[in-house]
């Protein structure tokens, strides 16, 4: 069996912390209880990422729904204690972005990285 857990910590976690620059990953705090309308209820709880901005390419500006101003991030799992999810926001250099689509690469049972499109 392939070492994919070796692979991602001498590969996929250097290469984004050596190119990438610090981001936090804003997660919604939602309520509960018999009346869960799926409303924020305070501050999010926020996780330290490490993130590299890349950009899109032709083929995925021409044939998607990706906007002028919307961002691309690599995304490491370093640290990470959760999945970025649809709901979250994602800050980077003090913007704070709506994630629209979450990709992991997954080449195996292990998730190496997450492309995260964003929009402000």
């Amino acid at each position: 069996m392939f070492d994919y857990a070796g692979l991602r910590a001498s590969v996929a976690e250097p290469l984004i912390k050596d190119f990438g620059k610090d981001g936090v990953l804003k997660i919604p705090v939602t309520a509960t209880g018999d009346k869960p309308w799926g409303r924020d209820t305070g501050d999010p709880i926020e996780i330290a990422a490490i993130v590299v901005q890349t950009r899109f390419t032709f083929h995925e500006r021409s044939n998607t729904l990706v906007q002028n101003d919307d961002t691309k991030y690599l995304v490491s799992t370093e640290g990470m204690s959760v999945d970025p999810a649809l709901a979250d926001r994602l800050e980077v250099d003090g913007t704070t972005y709506r994630i629209v689509e979450i990709k992991p690469l997954r080449p195996g049972p292990l998730t190496m990285l997450w492309t995260v499109h964003c929009r402000k």
